[in-house]
């Protein structure tokens, strides 16, 4: 299983990979606007690549499947470590068909709510699909289920898309999905943060260092 950091902010994308548990970065085109308002997609790319040197993901805007390739050629063209996000359409299952006909180019398929759009996903060839956790569960109160059904299927009939789970918003979330075995978590840096943060084990430790009386180690 690997962790991503779900951000577009140079600074946090930082921080999270000094933490030394992170491989990845995913991002979107709220991410990216949020953090570039000009929009210059390709120039913060270049700047979250000189801070990550794993897979980066991000998103095209096309509404039609001949504008998702367009897009997702243009942006694999920058960088030979980049994953191309396309949403779980009918126009965006056309284009992750296409590029995976054609080969060489990366894709996740994502915004998806259930594990029949998962297994269609999977049918077109998607590299990733991504399932939005956290926003299932508040639509529909089902995304744990959602995530069953989604890791069985794949499981059950050897899918090779992997599933990258986004929408995370604690820490429980990451322990709920590991255990359901899933290949990819991707979660905002508190979340990472907060993984191993905990107020018993600051207590041990301040007990132990106060009760050491020694000589330097």
């Amino acid at each position: 299983m690997r962790l991503f950091v779900d951000s577009a902010n140079l600074r946090d994308i930082e921080t999270a990979f000094d933490m030394g548990i992170i491989s990845g970065v995913t991002t979107n085109p709220v991410l990216i606007h949020k953090e570039c308002p000009e929009n210059k997609l390709k120039q913060h790319i270049q700047s979250i690549r000189s801070i990550c040197d794993g897979e980066i993901l991000t998103q095209v805007v096309g509404s039609t499947a001949k504008e998702m390739v367009r897009q997702a050629k243009e942006i694999n063209s920058w960088d030979s470590n980049i994953t191309v996000k396309i949403p779980l359409v009918r126009e965006g299952i056309k284009a992750v068909s296409m590029l995976q006909k054609e080969g060489g180019i990366r894709t996740c398929n994502t915004i998806t709510f259930n594990a029949g759009q998962a297994l269609a996903a999977a049918m077109a060839g998607a590299t990733y699909i991504s399932p939005f956790y956290n926003r299932a569960n508040k639509d529909t109160n089902c995304g744990l289920q959602m995530m069953e059904a989604i890791t069985q299927i794949f499981r059950v009939n050897a899918l090779k898309t992997k599933i990258l789970v986004a929408s995370i918003d604690k820490p429980m979330d990451v322990v709920n999905l590991a255990m359901l075995g899933v290949d990819v978590i991707t979660a905002p840096l508190p979340v990472w943060e907060g993984l191993f943060e905990n107020t018993l084990t600051d207590a041990v430790l301040a007990k132990f260092l106060k009760d050491w009386k020694g000589d330097e180690i």
